[in-house]
């Protein structure tokens, strides 16, 4: 952290002095929990409750333009291309874009390797085929497993079909 914090620092200073600082967007996503650290060292600084909690990992999008907004809705790394995009006014209307816009409106959701997934309204565990709250009814949560199905296999066949080179 100490590293990442004086790498920011003299990156800034440099802008700065560079007169480059104002044409400058800087983009920190922290890509996972600690790994290393051992199920007693996690209870200690999360709680032994922490359940999903310990996927919320920092997206900081910096600017000199920018004004501050803290976002608190569920995102996935999905949804950085889209809010980068947003922010820069790309228009990326037309693409298979899965994420969405984080500062939207559009209300979030988490997929996972395993088929889970997880909205504001709760954490579907596919394995266990449990999910974890009552606010949605059987069929809304079919829906979305549909879904989250579908994008799997969109994403694997790209993968394996080498969408893109053509």
């Amino acid at each position: 952290q100490r590293t990442l914090e004086s790498g920011l620092t003299e990156l800034i200073s440099d802008l700065e002095r560079d007169g480059l600082l104002e044409d400058t967007v800087i983009a920190l996503y922290g890509d996972h929990y600690p790994y290393g650290l051992t199920k007693d060292a996690i209870n200690e600084l999360f709680g032994s409750d922490i359940g999903n909690e310990i996927y919320k990992t920092p997206f900081i999008i910096w600017s000199p333009e920018i004004e501050h907004k803290e976002v608190t809705d569920i995102t996935s790394t999905f949804d950085i291309y889209p809010t980068l995009a947003n922010l820069f006014g790309l228009d990326i209307d037309g693409q298979m874009v899965i994420g969405r816009d984080a500062l939207s409106d559009e209300k979030g959701f988490v997929l996972f390797q395993d088929y889970s997934w997880m909205t504001d309204k709760g954490y579907y565990d596919a394995t266990k085929q449990v999910f974890s709250n009552s606010n949605l009814s059987e069929e809304e949560v079919e829906l979305i497993n549909d879904k989250v199905f579908n994008l799997i296999m969109v994403g694997q066949n790209i993968i394996r079909e080498d969408y893109f080179k053509n």
